[in-house]
């Protein structure tokens, strides 16, 4: 994939990570519109909800890759957290916009569960396409890979900034941790789609999701390669914070499930 989807060559063009990341928000936002009707709900007071995705994304990646670099900058630099340029990390933009979500849910006055489970689905297919576009613009790449079907790094680095790769990886055959990551988003698309029709009760598919996301990134860190992720101890920020996401959905979901057994019928 080239990091730009379309350019005229003078400094004018469309970025493909930006570009997938638009794709990702409009389907995911079909499938949201389609899980509220099936939820008995009103497609556009879900949709009013889902404003706060784009900004809530923004600022939570953002906020969690400068603190990953440096913790000081709250004080020493705020400014860098809308500066041009610069990294994301997508826990970061999650843990906002489900925040954000929730507290919007809550003043709507709409049953949050249900709410969730509409949100599940289209968050997996706007994952995976998202990660399509990292793949475009060359960051998030994998450790040395042996097999035929790494990718040579930095396949889109190259264009516009060669130097953020150590050089001795240049020209080495790298996982396509992008690709994985793409993978595991429609994996769980599919997945908690699908749980719906064994779902017992309501809020399920949302923590299925967030169990299968933690496990599942949690994983594919071991083959991430790029630099400035933040590590304590033998684990990344990332893989820290899947733990602490897998904990949460797993004791959320033992007690709904005793909340619920002990709610129905005999």
């Amino acid at each position: 994939m080239h990091p730009w989807l379309v350019h005229n060559g003078a400094g004018w063009g469309v970025a493909t990570y930006f570009f997938c990341i638009a794709l990702g928000m409009s389907l995911g936002s079909f499938a949201l519109r389609r899980e509220a009707l099936r939820e008995g709900l009103a497609p556009k007071s879900l949709m009013d909800i889902a404003l706060v995705v784009v900004p809530g994304a923004w600022i939570g990646s953002r906020l969690l890759y400068l603190l990953v670099e440096d913790p000081t900058f709250l004080w020493t630099a705020p400014q860098r957290l809308w500066a041009p340029g610069g990294g994301f990390v997508f826990l970061g933009g999650f843990v906002m916009v489900a925040t954000l979500i929730i507290l919007r849910t809550r003043r709507a006055g709409l049953p949050l569960p249900k709410v969730l489970d509409c949100f599940a689905p289209a968050l997996g297919l706007g994952y995976a396409f998202g990660r399509l576009g990292c793949l475009g613009a060359g960051c998030c790449w994998g450790k040395p890979i042996t097999v035929p079907f790494g990718v040579e790094l930095p396949w889109g680095v190259a264009y516009h900034a060669p130097t953020s790769a150590p050089a001795h990886l240049h020209g080495v055959m790298l996982h396509p941790s992008p690709l994985y990551e793409s993978l595991l988003g429609l994996t769980l698309f599919t997945w908690v789609t699908l749980s719906r029709r064994t779902r017992q009760f309501e809020g399920e598919m949302a923590l299925r999701f967030l169990a299968g996301y933690a496990v599942g990134r949690f994983c594919l860190e071991f083959l991430r390669g790029d630099p400035g992720r933040g590590f304590h101890g033998m684990f990344s920020t990332s893989q820290w914070l899947c733990m602490g996401l897998l904990a949460l959905s797993a004791g959320i979901y033992a007690w709904r499930r005793h909340v619920a057994g002990a709610l129905s019928p005999g």
